[in-house]
């Protein structure tokens, strides 16, 4: 799902398909930056599923880079920052449990740090990591190029629906095509679900 979101925000499915059901037909305007085999995609945490991840994008011929708390035995290129990942990286995916030193993780700071390289950024860890109103600012000044979150903060909290930074958030998302946002369906598959309520 990770991947996919990465395909659909760089390769500008939805915006595409919406302009053919409005009866157009042009390529023009929807073209991405470059080809997967030739960008990075850096990974913030090299755990199960970010290893998947890594994984999937090098079969595609991207260059993989990695952050996690401690060096891995691993081919992936080791960043020992945060910042020094971003700032060689096209496409940014975070796959680091929430707890206290990860909570907005991503913040002002950090979009301030490598607005010069303007990378995707991908979520499907938890929203948490993002701090959502400097996101929001990273979208409207172009610190990055386009973001898809899976997750959003707070979103198992009673007022997750009155959420300032939700509300903006999705509004930016029906202006912006480079903004997708969805309702955490990352592992949301039928033959999953069994399994996960079997084992429970």
């Amino acid at each position: 799902y990770t991947v996919g979101l990465m395909i659909c925000l760089l390769r500008k499915i939805i915006p595409a398909s919406h302009h053919v059901n409005l009866g157009n037909w042009s390529r023009w305007g929807f073209g991405s930056e470059k080809m997967l085999s030739r960008m990075t995609i850096g990974i913030i945490g090299l755990g199960r599923i970010g290893k998947k991840v890594a994984n999937i994008c090098n079969a595609f011929g991207m260059k993989v880079v990695y952050y996690d708390i401690e060096k891995k035995r691993t081919k992936y290129t080791y960043y020992n920052t945060i910042e020094s990942l971003a700032l060689i990286s096209d496409v940014i995916s975070i796959h680091v449990p929430f707890n206290k030193e990860t909570m907005n993780m991503l913040n002002d700071s950090f979009f301030q740090s490598i607005r010069a390289k303007q990378p995707y950024i991908i979520n499907t860890a938890r929203g948490e990591i993002i701090c959502e109103k400097s996101l929001l600012i990273a979208l409207k000044k172009g610190f990055i190029s386009g973001a898809a979150l899976d997750v959003l903060s707070s979103e198992f909290s009673e007022n997750f629906k009155n959420s300032k930074e939700r509300k903006e958030l999705i509004k930016l998302s029906k202006k912006q095509s480079n903004l997708i946002i969805t309702p955490h369906i990352a592992g949301s598959t039928k033959d999953a679900w069994h399994l996960t309520q079997e084992r429970v």
